[in-house]
């Protein structure tokens, strides 16, 4: 059986016209391809950037007064965020029952402190791709973030002893789009968490 294609555009040729040439199915979907892994073909096109703290941080508890990770979509960036992974790992003894997990909120001033801010960095390391979007670790939100699910649920024993286990990657796999105006973030549901967080995304056109 004898196989037979076309490339129709190199990277370089896509990254420069802004409309390549793609394959569809039978539904209209993309045609995949295995020669790549899952996001490969967004990194290599310089389309992914991301966000991680560069110190613990102790999440904020379903408060205003945010701290944690914060990463901020410009109501005026013509992009979707389209986020692609959450990562929340321990960085402190687990002082009691709590649930980190995603929120949204309206897009405010972000402070970068211990994050990667102020803007986020290309996954195409070493390169000076230039993110829209706003990288913080702590602001003031006009009201507590909007749970959107949780990321990690403590294993526990009993009194204030807990069994860490923690490190939690949710690939979200852009079942998450953050439109320009609004803000994802790492918080904590309740319970206060030292952690280290990182957040993926792909921006892309409205």
């Amino acid at each position: 059986m004898l196989f037979q294609g076309q490339q129709s555009q190199s990277v370089a040729a896509v990254r420069a016209s802004g409309n390549p040439n793609v394959l569809q199915l039978q539904l209209g979907e993309l045609g995949v391809s295995e020669v790549l892994p899952r996001y490969g073909a967004l990194a290599w096109s310089g389309l992914c950037y991301y966000a991680a703290n560069t110190a613990a941080v102790t999440l904020s508890v379903a408060s205003g007064t945010f701290t944690g990770l914060a990463v901020a979509n410009p109501a005026n960036s013509g992009k979707n965020l389209m986020i692609i992974d959450a990562i929340c790992a321990l960085a402190a003894a687990i002082p009691g029952v709590t649930t980190p997990c995603i929120g949204y909120a309206a897009t405010v001033a972000l402070t970068t402190g211990s994050s990667t801010g102020p803007k986020g960095l290309p996954v195409l390391v070493g390169t000076s791709g230039a993110s829209v979007a706003n990288v913080g670790a702590s602001a003031t939100l006009g009201a507590a973030p909007t749970v959107l699910r949780p990321l990690i649920g403590g294993q526990w024993v009993t009194g204030t002893t807990g069994v860490g286990n923690f490190y939690a990657k949710d690939e979200v796999a852009g079942a998450i789009i953050i439109p320009p105006g609004q803000l994802i973030c790492i918080q904590a549901l309740v319970g206060a968490l030292g952690v280290v967080g990182a957040i993926t995304w792909a921006e892309l056109p409205i």
